[in-house]
């Protein structure tokens, strides 16, 4: 019973270290278009009809801020850490929040 348990806890883990780095990579993503709209498209925001100048602004503060909560997350899985429970209430909350909309 405890070899179960024990290889049950090691594929959560596992299962949490995929999602987080998976989380990781679309917070890298998000913020690299944000740069990429703050450089490239500039000019093109300043001449645009669009009333929404600070788009880049945003992408770029949610891409760093869901960056940060990924490698958190990658470092709380695999150092093992105390700041998993709080970081798995909060994302099992969040996803059943989504799933109720």
């Amino acid at each position: 019973m405890a070899k179960i348990h024990l290889t049950l806890m090691h594929l959560l883990r596992l299962g949490l270290l995929a999602f987080s780095c998976l989380f990781w990579a679309a917070g890298l993503a998000i913020f690299t278009l944000g740069v990429w709209a703050q450089i490239s498209l500039a000019d093109y925001m300043l001449l645009s009809a669009n009333r929404y100048p600070n788009a880049p602004l945003i992408l770029l503060t949610t891409g760093a801020a869901i960056t940060a909560w990924g490698f958190l997350g990658c470092l709380g899985v695999a150092a093992n850490l105390p700041l998993n429970k709080p970081r798995t209430r909060f994302v099992t909350h969040d996803f059943l929040t989504s799933l109720r909309t």
